[in-house]
């Protein structure tokens, strides 16, 4: 269930509810954003966040290697080959 004031947007999930506060043209992309999928507002906030969180999750597990010099890097032109690119 997905409730609405104002710029504030309330989702629910099982067991959890999250409220967020967007600026009106955030508010109007995302509304755009509905119109344009025919996805709940819900749905499109949930697949944002998962994503970037994945990334952040991406980018701390990339920080972490670069304080381990002795493993082993790869090149991009590297890893293409090795991936047959």
């Amino acid at each position: 269930m997905t409730s609405y004031h104002n710029d504030v947007i309330i989702i629910s999930m099982p067991n959890t509810i999250v409220s967020i506060s967007l600026s009106k043209e955030l508010a109007e992309r995302l509304q755009q954003a509905v119109e344009e999928t025919d996805r709940q507002r819900s749905w499109l906030v949930a697949r944002a966040l998962e994503e970037y969180l994945e990334e952040m999750e991406d980018l701390e597990i990339a920080r972490e290697r670069l304080h381990h010099p002795h493993e082993k890097r790869l090149t991009e032109k590297a890893l293409r080959k090795k991936l047959g690119l």
